[in-house]
């Protein structure tokens, strides 16, 4: 699994650590974190990138959208249940089951 982290985070430059309550980016080279940001809960699904934007589900029920720059916190939406899949946007709209 490690492995695959590692080869995911090379080609994307995005650095998931499966159930975790923390999103991270890092360089690819370092696998160091630029920014880290606390969620309530755990993050099972893998973050989406569009237009410098994270967004992130997390099993507290909560979708956040981050500034993927700094991990700024932008906005949470609160769903019904925790959020396990990764997130798709569409027109302006973010998508997640």
């Amino acid at each position: 699994m490690r492995e695959a982290l590692i080869a995911v985070a090379r080609k994307t430059g995005i650095l998931s650590e499966p159930s975790s309550h923390t999103a991270k980016i890092a360089k690819p080279q370092s696998v160091k974190p630029f920014w880290t940001f606390e969620c309530e809960d755990e993050i099972r699904g893998t973050p989406t990138y569009h237009d410098g934007v994270l967004y992130v589900g997390a099993y507290d029920n909560n979708m956040y959208a981050l500034n993927a720059a700094n991990g700024e916190f932008i906005w949470k939406y609160a769903a019904e249940g925790g959020i396990v899949s990764q997130p798709e946007i569409y027109e302006k709209n973010v998508f997640f089951g």
